[in-house]
């Protein structure tokens, strides 16, 4: 079950990564937007999704925990 999981991600990354192959070789986009999309995905998506995937939620134990280590 796992193993299907998996695959399913790997194969639907596999079909954007194709895509994004595609659209720059017909030459849909220029460099220009593809830079200007990078720029957008390292400011604004990646450092959100760090503070997305930190988020967790919160229950008196882990209080105690910290306290522990401290």
């Amino acid at each position: 079950m796992n193993f299907i999981k998996t695959f399913t991600q790997v194969l639907i990354l596999f079909i954007l990564i194709l895509i994004g192959y595609f659209i720059r070789y017909r030459n849909l986009i220029d460099k220009s937007f593809t830079s200007k999309l990078s720029n957008l995905v390292l400011s604004i998506f990646l450092p959100a999704l760090i503070i997305n995937s930190m988020q967790i939620n919160f229950e008196p134990s882990i209080i105690n925990k910290i306290i522990r280590l401290c």
